[in-house]
């Protein structure tokens, strides 16, 4: 049976374990260590964020100043082009010009197509001239004369010719007035409209009036059909 008695030794150590209070372990908070760790991701995501948006700007800045480039660029073509339309277009004017003033080179087309002679004092004029040559000495009428069924056919360069070769043959050209021709029976039958008229006074009513540069006007009344 135990002893209910207790030595002084066991006693002294329970009197000790009651008075000294027991040691625990000392924990460190763990609110401050979630809020740190939040914080931290906190920085990181801001820190991926600004890094993200800093390189869009780069790439935004790069595509701009690409763009300003080419906008650059693009301007000066369209004035190149500009220029050269403008260019162009004056070569293309100054062509058409020339086209339109530079005489075709046919033989049946303008003054030398054939035609025919409907009055009976240039068909009579021709026939009997037909031998005279050019200031040249070139022959006007090369081989026999041309007709139709009625008419005698030449061109309207060959009648100023034969004109024109008759005035100097017969010296009709003005020694004063180098441009005036002297009309005599053949040129006044010829052309009447260029002949002087007299009343029955014998009074000038119309001076003669026949110059080298109204020969065409006048030669054209006999290629047309009275």
């Amino acid at each position: 049976m135990p002893s209910k008695t207790m030595s002084k030794s066991s006693k002294k150590a329970v009197k000790q374990s009651v008075e000294e209070p027991v040691s625990e372990p000392v924990q460190e908070p763990v609110v401050s260590t979630v809020e740190e760790n939040v914080q931290n991701e906190e920085n990181e995501a801001t820190t991926q964020v600004e890094r993200v948006l800093f390189d869009q700007m780069v790439r935004i800045k790069e595509l701009a100043k690409m763009g300003s480039s080419t906008l650059s660029s693009l301007k000066e073509k369209i004035r190149d082009v500009s220029i050269m339309a403008k260019q162009t277009d004056k070569r293309y004017k100054k062509l058409s010009k020339t086209k339109r003033s530079k005489p075709k080179n046919n033989s049946n087309s303008g003054l030398q197509q054939l035609k025919p002679i409907y009055t009976q004092e240039m068909r009579e004029f021709v026939e009997n001239h037909r031998n005279l040559t050019d200031k040249h000495n070139n022959v006007i009428f090369e081989g026999d004369l041309s007709y139709d069924s009625e008419h005698l056919l030449i061109s309207r360069n060959q009648a100023l010719k034969l004109v024109n070769a008759y005035v100097r043959v017969n010296k009709l050209q003005d020694s004063e007035q180098k441009r005036k021709i002297n009309m005599d029976k053949t040129m006044n039958r010829l052309f009447p409209e260029l002949s002087a008229v007299k009343d029955k006074k014998g009074k000038v009513t119309q001076e003669e009036n026949c110059y080298y540069q109204s020969l065409m006007g006048a030669i054209a009344r006999h290629f047309r059909e009275q």
